[in-house]
């Protein structure tokens, strides 16, 4: 079978061979497909030389970048969407995905514009998403836009999904987060078009097992900072009551335990539109002003 796939495996502070994601793909006929990894840093890696040898036996083309800035990865994806055309499907993952023979199938399926696998936590089988009107989806089923969220790890894009954004001139996801609620951004930009009757075949189907952060105990400060930024940045980019409701509780919240630090963040994003990594990365891709 020769595939027209790509995937981009997003992999931080981990070498190559640690990778689930890496480990679990190899087990799968990908013939035809290309895999690009993004190493987002600290240190540059490596292809080790056994890893390359499996990508090689089984026909698959394998591209390491190395950009150990972190690119933020609002920025990220909508580079690897963009920039890489000419193929049948777009796969993001992050570098610890369990991949299983359900999500290959439904990889191979084409009854979908945007395909959606189960999300279900490594650390206690509970399948967390996709989210349709704060209710998890367990069933096979298409999925009405309005109300649904999943993450950004094993999201399916097929080309045309990718042009009706192109067609509206609309980057499928927001470049102004860099961490979390990037995924998110990408289904309220969907619900921006479908208000103006653009229609998506969503469909939710196959699983696969992932490391998720919600169910791992307590959150660093660094994680517990950057959902607050999150916040801030939605209630800025996309408001509801709801979302507002939350911004006024965090806020009042962060000021009666005294943490300023978060609070500093909250506002500067807010006011700011954007999230601090995002800005620095406009600011070093600014062309220089002619005098």
């Amino acid at each position: 079978m020769n595939n027209n796939f790509i995937f981009l495996v997003v992999v931080y502070n981990k070498k190559l061979e640690d990778s689930t994601t890496l480990k679990t793909l190899l087990k799968y006929d990908l013939a035809g497909s290309k895999v690009v990894i993004h190493n987002n840093g600290p240190e540059n890696v490596i292809i080790p030389h056994v890893m390359a040898d499996l990508f090689s036996k089984i026909n698959c083309t394998v591209e390491l970048i190395n950009c150990i800035s972190n690119k933020p990865l609002g920025t990220l994806y909508n580079e690897f969407v963009v920039n890489k055309t000419f193929f049948d499907k777009y796969i993001i993952l992050d570098d610890d995905s369990t991949i299983t023979d359900s999500y290959i199938d439904f990889l191979h399926q084409d009854d979908y514009d945007l395909g959606l696998p189960k999300i279900i936590s490594i650390k206690d089988g509970v399948t967390y998403y996709p989210i349709k009107n704060d209710d998890v989806v367990l069933e096979n089923a298409y999925l009405d836009i309005q109300g649904v969220f999943s993450i950004g790890s094993g999201l399916i894009f097929t080309r045309l999904f990718l042009d009706t954004f192109s067609k509206y001139s609309i980057s499928p996801f927001d470049d102004r987060y860099a961490l979390y609620g990037v995924d998110f951004s990408l289904f309220r930009r969907m619900r921006k078009l479908s208000n103006k009757s653009v229609g998506f075949r969503v469909k939710t189907c196959g699983k696969i097992f992932h490391s998720l952060s919600r169910t791992e105990g307590e959150e660093s400060r660094f994680r517990c900072k950057e959902r607050l930024i999150d916040l801030s940045l939605t209630t800025r980019h996309y408001p509801t009551f709801k979302i507002y409701s939350d911004f006024l509780k965090k806020i009042i919240k962060e000021t009666l335990f005294c943490r300023f630090g978060n609070l500093y963040a909250m506002f500067d994003s807010y006011l700011c539109g954007s999230h601090p990594r995002c800005r620095k990365i406009n600011c070093l891709n600014r062309p220089l002003s002619k005098k």
